[in-house]
C-alpha cells in the first residue's frame, strides 16, 4: 500500500530549480564573506610576524571558486595559475587581475606538470 506520489509538475520543477539557484546564490555570497573576513583575521595576526598572506585565486567569472572582493581585499597578494594558456589570455587574466586588485601584487606561475 500506500498512495502513489505523483511526479512534480513543470512549475513545480521550476520553481524549486529557481529556489536551488537562489539558496546556491546566497551560499555564495555568504562563503565570500566569511572567507573574506576570516582571512583578515589571519592576517592581522601573522602581520606582527612579518608574515604576507596571498591568496590563489581564480579571476574567471564562470567559476565559483574566483577570487571576489570580499578576499581580494584582506590579502597582501594575490597568486594565480595557469594551465595551457595562450599569450592572449595570459595577458588578458593579468590585466584583469590588475584590475580587481591594483593595489596589490599579482602573480602568476605557469604550470609546467601534467594532470
Amino acid at each position: 500500500g500506500g498512495l502513489p506520489i505523483a511526479p512534480p509538475t513543470a512549475a513545480q520543477r521550476n520553481s524549486s530549480a529557481a529556489h536551488d539557484r537562489a539558496l546556491y546564490n546566497a551560499w555564495k555570497i555568504w562563503r565570500e564573506r566569511a572567507y573574506g573576513e576570516a582571512t583578515e583575521r589571519y592576517r592581522q595576526r601573522l602581520h606582527p610576524l612579518g608574515v604576507a598572506v596571498l591568496a590563489n585565486v581564480d579571476f574567471w567569472p564562470e567559476s565559483w571558486t574566483r577570487g571576489s572582493a570580499e578576499v581580494l581585499g584582506h590579502v597582501d597578494a594575490v597568486i594565480s595559475e595557469s594551465h595551457d594558456s595562450s599569450a592572449s589570455s595570459m595577458a588578458e587574466k593579468y590585466s584583469l587581475g590588475l584590475g580587481l586588485t591594483p593595489s596589490r601584487p599579482n602573480l602568476n606561475y605557469i604550470a609546467v606538470f601534467n594532470q
